[in-house]
């Protein structure tokens, strides 16, 4: 990686944005000095016609002078081309803001909103004018995500473990029931609920019993959402779940007391008492 991307990159690292984003933003200060080696222009001395050109090449990968008869099929949808787009503008705004003589051209002041919508503030926002990006990428409203009902969560819930009144026991895998109904009922990230330990849950005594979500290390790379620390408190019920999965740690010989002990661990082989992936834990959402 060249100089100026990886001060950029560097930048971010410390200031502990999320290494997804990071690698994001990598692979697309890599296209672009890619395209600037390919035709041949500083990186100090690009101009908007060149960031149009950019735009071309990330879509179809053919040079920005040559008007192609037929249009082939593009390279990255629009919602990555997007992203690239955002990366790159970003460096260029980083080394503005520490003094390098660089894209002066591709932000504009504007004293007005585009939309309907007004925030309060709008009135002191229209004296002093906004930032706004010249260059943009139009894209498609995304779509809605879908989102399981709760019929669906229960049914996912019973697929993984039932209890048995005739045997007295649960049948099944409770540490799958227990990750699912603590999802639907916090809310949280699958990466934070899989990077909860022990010491993190405190159960009822009398009162509600909540877990904490603390930013830490993880060995599969997990982070907490924005990386703060919250408390949650959950359900009685869920609580009772949880000490039915402890009993269950201690037959397979796992020490739930341990600090550094993991909440949701593998019970069998291969690799027992283990941390769970998250690829791991979407096999109870495939179809059959």
């Amino acid at each position: 990686m060249v100089g100026p991307a990886e001060e950029y990159l560097e930048y971010l690292r410390v200031q502990k944005v999320s290494p997804n984003t990071v690698k994001s933003y990598a692979r697309a200060l890599a296209l672009w000095w890619q395209y600037l080696d390919a035709f041949g222009v500083a990186w100090d001395a690009v101009t908007l016609e060149d960031f149009g050109g950019f735009l071309t090449w990330l879509r179809t990968g053919e040079d920005p002078q040559v008007a192609a008869l037929t249009p082939g099929q593009a390279r990255f949808g629009e919602s990555t081309v997007a992203v690239r787009l955002r990366a790159v503008l970003s460096c260029y705004e980083f080394h503005r803001l520490n003094g390098v003589d660089v894209g002066r051209d591709l932000h504009r002041l504007v004293h007005r909103g585009g939309g309907r919508y007004k925030p309060m503030l709008e009135h002191i926002a229209r004296r002093k004018g906004r930032r706004q990006t010249v260059i943009r990428v139009r894209q498609q409203h995304p779509a809605v995500p879908p989102v399981l009902t709760p019929r669906q969560i229960n049914r996912i819930c019973d697929a993984c473990a039932v209890w048995d009144p005739a045997a007295g026991e649960w049948r099944g895998s409770v540490r799958d029931r227990l990750l699912w109904a603590l999802l639907a009922e916090t809310g949280l990230r699958l990466g934070e609920a899989l990077g909860l330990r022990h010491r993190d849950w405190h159960t009822g005594r009398g009162d509600s019993p909540f877990i904490e979500v603390v930013p830490r290390e993880h060995p599969h790379g997990l982070r907490v959402r924005g990386g703060g620390y919250r408390e949650l408190y959950i359900s009685h019920e869920l609580d009772r779940l949880y000490g039915e999965y402890l009993w269950q740690l201690c037959d397979v010989g796992a020490d739930p007391g341990g600090r550094r002990s993991r909440r949701l661990v593998r019970l069998r082989q291969p690799r027992p008492r283990t941390p769970v992936r998250p690829l791991e834990t979407r096999q109870r959402l495939r179809p059959g």
